[in-house]
């Protein structure tokens, strides 16, 4: 029985030595590289999802100033200045001038120095459009009077149609390989007989 008793007591004595050093140092390093592991993953998704939501909002600032564009070229005219009555619109670069439903003069253009997006309306000078996070890449404005399905058949008697292309990237330079691009055409609903001071051989070539 003394035995027994002794053997008992000889392994809880054991159990209650605790961790070596080499085990205390072993289990410690165990420990320090899981925590760096799993700091590296979290400030990584941090990061991520820092650059994530300021790429998307780069994306929804110039979707914005589309939208904006095509909101005031589909009750504009005149998007030809000084066009001959005889030929269809036919124009492409990095701005667009035409008539407002207000009959205002409005220029929309690519400034490729500040890589922004401007608008000057009536008297006053050119405000920027885009975020100063945003910067945009390239613009081009093409303007044509095709029929319905776009493809052929210019006639200056077809409504404007306007196709807007885009490249827009934010500024951080973490994200400037990120380039978005973006495109949309917008068809006037003012024909070109419609317009007001529209001139006299284009109503009488389109009709009444």
């Amino acid at each position: 029985m003394r035995s027994i008793f002794n053997f008992q007591f000889s392994i809880f004595n054991r159990q209650r030595g605790g961790f070596t050093l080499i085990e205390l140092v072993v289990a410690m390093g165990v420990f320090a590289i899981l925590v760096t592991i799993a700091v590296g993953v979290f400030v990584n998704a941090v990061r991520d999802q820092r650059l994530l939501t300021e790429l998307m909002a780069v994306n929804n600032n110039a979707g914005g100033v589309l939208e904006q564009m095509a909101r005031e070229m589909r009750t504009g005219y005149r998007f030809c200045e000084g066009q001959n009555p005889g030929n269809a619109c036919g124009t492409s670069g990095s701005s667009v001038a035409f008539t407002n439903h207000d009959g205002e003069k409005v220029v929309y253009a690519y400034d490729a120095v500040r890589g922004i997006l401007t608008r000057q309306g009536g008297s006053g000078g050119a405000r920027a459009l885009t975020a100063e996070n945003t910067s945009i890449a390239y613009v081009s404005f093409t303007v044509a009077q095709k029929n319905q399905n776009g493809l052929s058949n210019d006639d200056v008697c077809n409504p404007w149609r306007i196709t807007i292309a885009m490249g827009v990237r934010p500024r951080n330079a973490a994200l400037a390989d990120r380039e978005t691009k973006l495109q949309t055409t917008v068809s006037s609903r003012v024909l070109p007989r419609e317009a007001p001071k529209a001139p006299e051989s284009i109503i009488r070539a389109c009709g009444l």
